[in-house]
């Protein structure tokens, strides 16, 4: 597989908050985040990098059309930005909107009942696109974020004025500003979560994704990028039928990845970190087969119980993140050759499906191959 790896910028500015303790962190600003990533790209560990915008630039609701005049804060923050990338030769990969960390946007951005906040959520997408042309992205993403419920009963019954509507005019709005004015921008990407930091999100899964994709203006500028082993998780979902029902439908645009326990909070742990490690194995077993060669990129954070409220040592901390999840990646590509080239779990395969009409299927010779191959066994040293 030729993968690209992409570094988040929201991962190396974590300042390890969580619901029973703030953050331990001072926190780094925006240039200094992309230095990390800009450090990494050179050595190799990411090809690619992607932001929130509000962790690139300021925001202010009441001045949603900052970015229209030049004379603006937002153009002096965007002219350093692009200066620490091309220090880097750092390119960036995907900008999605952040309608989660400004309180105006607490009960929902795209969904929000009130049409007022609807209509900032879409300028502030504008605004979003407009960031990423400006810096070279190509992938857009919307993330479910806020868009969700904890009350059935409020939600609007009417077919035409409902939440499924609100959002499908939100993501039109963002795809039509990106072909209409030609940005760099060439596709986008929904990714489903289904619950957190809502109770309920409106597109909780790959599959609910991608049949929102059909009722969108522009189905082609579309895809999903899950986020495996996590968010699929959370709900006990299968991240591999995730990844299959994507890619089968042609709809996998680029992968999140992380380690999570499942069916608990979002983790979002270092790659391989929790009971998901075999399950990635498989996600990355098929993705060789079917020659998917695409954007995997670090969407997790640092163990909390890691970082030291010593400023001498964060970025020590983002630099072991980084390397970590990049040589985690590159063992599953290992492991994925080794399976590819293990005699006998290739025969084992090619056995079962030779569809030999009176031959059983003994699917438990395949999974025992499989596992001999992955602990690196053969067939004597269990007898």
């Amino acid at each position: 597989m030729a993968l690209l790896k992409s570094g988040a910028l929201w991962t190396v500015r974590y300042r390890g908050a969580d619901p029973f303790g703030g953050p331990v962190l001072n926190g780094l600003s925006a240039i200094e985040g992309l230095n990390i990533l800009g450090e990494a790209k050179i050595r190799g560990i990411i090809d690619l990098f992607s932001a929130h915008d509000d962790d690139l630039v300021d925001y202010d609701p009441d001045d949603p059309s900052d970015y229209l005049n030049p004379k603006s804060k937002i153009h002096e923050q965007i002219a350093e930005i692009k200066k620490a990338m091309a220090n880097y030769a750092l390119p960036m990969h995907m900008i999605t909107c952040s309608l989660h960390g400004h309180p105006i946007f607490t009960a929902g951005g795209f969904t929000n009942r009130n049409p007022k906040i609807r209509a900032l959520a879409k300028q502030k997408a504008a605004r979003c696109a407009w960031i990423g042309n400006e810096l070279g992205a190509t992938m857009v993403t919307y993330w479910v974020a806020r868009d969700g419920l904890e009350l059935p009963i409020t939600v609007n019954p009417d077919p035409g004025n409902c939440p499924y509507t609100w959002l499908q005019e939100g993501l039109n709005s963002i795809s039509q500003e990106c072909i209409n004015k030609n940005y760099s921008i060439i596709g986008g990407t929904i990714e489903p979560k289904c619950n957190e930091p809502r109770g309920i999100s409106y597109l909780p899964l790959v599959g609910s994704a991608i049949a929102f994709i059909d009722r969108l203006r522009h189905p082609d500028f579309w895809g999903v990028n899950p986020e495996v082993p996590q968010h699929s998780s959370m709900g006990n979902q299968s991240p591999y039928l995730e990844i299959l029902q994507a890619a089968w439908m042609g709809k996998l645009s680029f992968l999140h990845v992380g380690g999570q326990i499942p069916g608990q909070f979002d983790n979002d742990f270092p790659l391989l970190v929790g009971p998901g490690k075999e399950e990635m194995v498989h996600i990355m077993y098929y993705l060789d087969r079917i020659g998917w060669d695409g954007v995997i990129e670090f969407d997790c954070h640092p163990l909390r119980s890691d970082l030291i409220a010593n400023p001498e040592c964060q970025l020590d901390i983002f630099h072991q993140f980084l390397s970590y999840n990049s040589r985690m990646l590159k063992l599953l590509e290992i492991v994925v050759e080794r399976l590819k080239k293990n005699e006998a779990l290739q025969a084992a395969l090619t056995e079962l499906n030779s569809n030999e009409y009176y031959k059983p299927q003994n699917h438990l010779q395949v999974e025992e191959a499989f596992n001999m191959a992955l602990f690196n066994v053969s067939f004597k040293d269990l007898i």
